[in-house]
């Protein structure tokens, strides 16, 4: 057992020995023409926005390829409620692939990879309403909460100035596929009128750009 940890810890030295580690930090703009249905109604749920996407990834000196994905970002979408709302989408994926060019001034990498998207919308508004023959303004409060996994390859290219810095571009497109949490609530004189929720199925193309800087050590 001893002698297998040995040859394990070896190979791993090895590999990192020669390998290229760079985290990329930079700007990403997802869209996303997505539909929401539900018992064979269906309804447009497009989306597209902007964020900033960091990533550290491996390459091997074979060029063998890992990398993890994180982004942030505020996404908008016009086809929803008939309201032009904004939200918040979190975006985070692993990729596995590999590297076809991979030397001291460029690498081009092709990965397939796996991630999930969380996003959020809501709207409040007013309107008015009857309690006890009196007319009060109500509070209505509604929520979608869409939560997808998605796959797909993802293409990118590196270019370092020197050793250490230089810019990257990459693109994916995934699909994507899940449900969307909706709510909807109303409130007046402190009294809830009414609340409900249901769960919706979501899918869709996802198309991710990004664009920055790199630092390999």
């Amino acid at each position: 057992m001893k002698r297998l940890l040995a040859l394990v810890a070896t190979a791993m030295l090895t590999t990192f020995a020669f390998a290229e580690n760079t985290v990329h930090l930079g700007a990403f703009f997802p869209i996303h023409p997505a539909t929401l249905g539900q018992d064979g109604q269906t309804a447009d749920l497009s989306s597209s926005g902007f964020g900033v996407n960091v990533d550290y990834t491996h390459v091997s000196d074979g060029g063998f390829t890992f990398k993890f994905d994180l982004g942030l970002a505020r996404t908008s979408t016009k086809d929803l409620w008939d309201e032009s709302l904004s939200g918040v989408n979190f975006l985070g994926d692993v990729g596995f692939g590999w590297s076809f060019i991979h030397d001291e001034k460029m690498t081009l990498t092709l990965t397939g990879n796996i991630g999930l998207s969380v996003c959020s919308y809501k709207l409040e508004e007013k309107y008015n309403t009857t309690s006890y023959s009196s007319t009060v303004v109500a509070d209505r409060e509604r929520k979608l909460t869409p939560t997808e996994f998605y796959f797909g390859p993802e293409i990118a290219f590196t270019y370092r100035f020197n050793k250490h810095f230089g810019a990257f571009a990459d693109v994916g497109l995934f699909y994507a596929t899940g449900s969307a949490d909706y709510k909807d609530k109303a409130y007046a004189l402190g009294n809830k009128l009414y609340e409900r929720s249901e769960s919706l199925d979501i899918s869709g193309l996802l198309f991710v750009p990004k664009a920055g800087m790199s630092f390999t050590f």
